[in-house]
């Protein structure tokens, strides 16, 4: 049975695969500002949702963290800034 360490860095390892998933996404996207658009919606309907259970301020902190960065980086590629 993995510790809560080994757990813990299993999931920091696929964050890190989905964030550069997400940023060659938006770096090689066709519509970069329908991507946005698309993303603004989405991230605003997930910000706080865990399916109903109640969720540590530390989600709530990286899932926001998480959302800024991209749409950051989003901005920076249309070059339109935030």
């Amino acid at each position: 049975m993995a510790t809560d360490s080994e757990k813990i860095n299993y999931l920091a390892g696929e964050i890190s695969a989905f964030r550069a998933f997400a940023l060659a996404l938006i770096n090689s996207h066709p519509d970069v500002q329908h991507l946005a658009d698309e993303f603004l919606r989405l991230s605003e309907a997930a910000i706080g949702i865990s399916g109903g259970a109640p969720v540590s301020e530390q989600y709530v902190e990286a899932q926001r963290k998480t959302i800024d960065e991209l749409n950051a980086h989003m901005h920076e590629v249309l070059g339109t800034g935030i």
